[in-house]
């Protein structure tokens, strides 16, 4: 081997864009090769009751490893074989139940056609993988693929690539078919992969991931307004179950059903009868895989699914962060400006706004408007314009301690002026489009604002 110097970035380039030419035309030129020797590969492949066994010398022998691998991982048990190892004593892992692929670009490797009379002998049938479909090894096979290339990729003609990636091809081309026969799914591709990341989507069922006992949300028919806000707060996942007196399921209420109930009147005093859904959503235990749940909570929206036994007992609760995902697309708005009217006394939400703004009320771990300004900063917002009269120097004293990553301004009424009545204070001040929005909590699934001016 000799040095040169004279090599440029370019010649590299040259060079490999040849490689990737002469390959992609190879490949091309399998497509007149799926023919009646493929089909007949693949009905005895399917007829087979043992295994197919792959074997090949030399850089055929890497392809055919590969190949075996596919095969198994799709649907069709397969192994490989080296020929010269089966000289020696492996032949004995090969059964008349099998079906063997040999592969040899020459269709003469020694190796391979040295245990050629042993494969006749024995019963098992043959199929070839050869670039002469006129060589001792095609003439053996029941059914021969053509692999033959026009010329390699290496520009010695002596390096295998051209041929192997046909091989290759080909090879992803005989299981692909197979699979598809086989009517082959993907929970039956998990059985083969239980490891990482693919096994824990496919495999595991809802009941290994489920939450249970005091991390489930209920209350009882009848519970207050205030009671279910309780409970929704106190276990954090934004809803709660409905059970009757024997602990069935009769419904869901979750925070947008509270949302819903303050804006129709309802008072935190009056029960949640009316307001929560008495057809949600369930899943069987033991019924479902992770992969099904998903399915479910992408498809519904939902951010959790209650889990009842036979009985409709509530056992359990299936989350997205149980399953480890996230479904949520990423929204980005750009810098636009947000008004968040505030001002209001929240005379539906007594006694809490006896003491506090409304915008401060707190549910979950933080006060409603921080929810809100969140929802914003997560698509990109990060300039904020808060009308307030009630009980405004609470709100004012409130984000000065807390102070914010994020701009805060305070656009102040003298005296009530009803919903939306503060817009007028803000004519002139945007020479741009803005987001205009009232204190209730913006569903993650639907951001939207009241309005846009």
């Amino acid at each position: 081997m000799t040095e040169s110097n004279t090599f440029n970035t370019q010649d590299f380039c040259n060079s490999a864009l040849r490689a990737i030419r002469i390959e992609r035309e190879a490949i091309e030129a399998l497509e007149s090769r799926i023919n009646g020797d493929f089909s007949r590969a693949c009905e005895v492949i399917m007829a087979c009751k043992g295994r197919v066994v792959v074997t090949g010398m030399g850089k055929s022998g890497h392809i055919g490893n590969k190949i075996a691998a596919t095969l198994a991982s799709t649907g069709t048990p397969a192994f490989f074989v080296h020929p010269g190892e089966a000289s020696h004593g492996d032949l004995g892992m090969i059964t008349p139940q099998d079906v063997v692929i040999a592969i040899s670009n020459s269709g003469s490797t020694s190796e391979v056609v040295t245990i050629l009379p042993l494969i006749k002998r024995m019963g098992a049938p043959l199929i070839s993988m050869t670039g002469k479909p006129d060589s001792v090894l095609a003439q053996e096979a029941v059914a021969n693929l053509d692999v033959s290339v026009a010329i390699e990729a290496c520009p010695l003609g002596l390096a295998p690539t051209s041929s192997t990636t046909a091989t290759l091809v080909m090879g992803d081309a005989l299981a692909v078919a197979l699979l598809e026969a086989r009517g082959f799914s993907a929970e039956d591709f998990a059985f083969s992969h239980p490891g990482g990341s693919l096994g824990r989507r496919l495999l595991l069922r809802v009941s290994d991931i489920m939450h249970t006992g005091d991390q489930i949300p209920q209350v009882a028919e009848g519970t207050t307004l205030s009671g279910a806000l309780l409970e929704i707060t106190r276990k954090g996942l934004g809803m709660t179950t409905v059970i009757n007196a024997g602990g069935d399921l009769v419904g869901v209420f979750t925070d947008g059903d509270l949302r819903r109930s303050i804006l129709d009147g309802v008072k935190f005093s009056e029960d949640i009868s009316t307001s929560y859904n008495s057809e949600p959503t369930v899943l069987i235990k033991e019924k479902y895989t992770t992969e099904k749940a998903k399915q479910l909570l992408r498809d519904l929206k939902l951010d959790l699914i209650p889990v009842v036994d036979e009985n409709h007992l509530v056992v359990e609760y299936v989350t997205w962060l149980g399953l480890g995902d996230e479904i949520q697309p990423e929204i980005k708005l750009g810098n636009v400006p947000v008004v968040i009217m505030a001002g209001g006394k929240g005379t539906r939400m007594e006694p809490f706004t006896k003491i506090l703004p409304k915008p401060l009320v707190p549910i979950q771990e933080k006060p409603i408007i921080e929810h809100i300004i969140e929802r914003f900063v997560e698509a990109g917002c990060n300039d904020f314009y808060l009308t307030v009269n009630y009980k405004g120097r609470i709100m004012k004293a409130y984000f000065e301690e807390l102070q914010p990553d994020y701009g805060i301004h305070f656009v102040e009424e003298q005296e009530p002026l009803g919903t939306a009545g503060s817009l007028r204070f803000l004519d002139g001040m945007f020479r741009k489009p803005f987001f205009v929005t009232s204190q209730i909590i913006l569903d993650r699934k639907h951001q939207s604002p009241i309005s846009i001016f």
